[in-house]
């Protein structure tokens, strides 16, 4: 493969990515999208708090417990998010390891 398809590959990827980050910080923010975007706290009458800002959903992401992801979607949604927390950990020190 050549570099310069390879980095034009990229970066369109990398474009897409950002529009759709984008696209998905503006309409979750819209409180007529929460059945889309909250169905649980909407089923179990939840207030739906937001951070501020239009990556507020990365903080709250970044800064929930384990105990209220248990509470708000299950044990099953604990564990597998451990379980990726513990993965992305393993390739980071792999990656390290790799370099040195």
């Amino acid at each position: 493969m050549e570099t310069s398809s390879f980095v034009t590959s990229l970066a369109t990827s990398f474009l897409i990515f950002v529009v759709l980050l984008i696209l998905h910080s503006i309409f979750s923010r819209d409180p007529a999208n929460d059945v889309i975007y909250y169905p649980a706290k909407k089923i179990k009458n939840v207030p739906n708090y937001r951070q501020p800002g239009l990556f507020g959903w990365l903080r709250e992401a970044w800064s929930v417990s384990e105990d209220e992801i248990i509470k708000q979607a299950g044990l099953d949604a604990a564990i597998y998010m451990k379980f990726l927390a513990s993965g992305s950990l393993i390739c980071l020190i792999s990656l390290n390891f790799l370099h040195s």
